[in-house]
């Protein structure tokens, strides 16, 4: 005896896999705004102390959430453009994070000027 599942079910279970793409692309565009803003207010001499959650916090939280992209199933293109978009911009804080603590300004400077260009306020 075997089920089959329904175009219905199928709908239905793709509309919660979007929703969650969504959901991870949403949380990690509020991460990176939260970045931008404190390197508009503090800089490079002092976001590193001045930012909270710590940036091996966002670190962590990010790591996580690119590990969750990497599980959904991709097929829909605009939802492939939402993962890839969301794994560049960990990418480009991971940089800014390797900058800070390597005390490369010039490094920083051009990680931040990427997180910029693609970062949705």
């Amino acid at each position: 005896m075997s089920e089959s599942v329904t175009d219905q079910q199928v709908d239905v279970l793709w509309g919660q896999i979007r929703d969650e793409v969504e959901g991870a692309w949403a949380d990690v565009f509020k991460i990176v705004n939260s970045v931008i803003e404190h390197d508009d207010r503090f800089g490079f001499k002092l976001i590193e102390s001045k930012i909270n959650p710590s940036f091996q916090d966002i670190l962590l939280s990010l790591r996580l959430m690119e590990a969750l992209l990497d599980v959904f199933p991709t097929d829909d293109y605009s939802m492939y453009r939402m993962v890839l978009n969301a794994k560049q911009q960990i990418n480009h804080i991971e940089q800014v994070v390797t900058a800070v603590k390597h005390n490369a300004q010039d490094d920083y400077t051009h990680a931040m000027a990427k997180l910029r260009s693609q970062a949705q306020f």
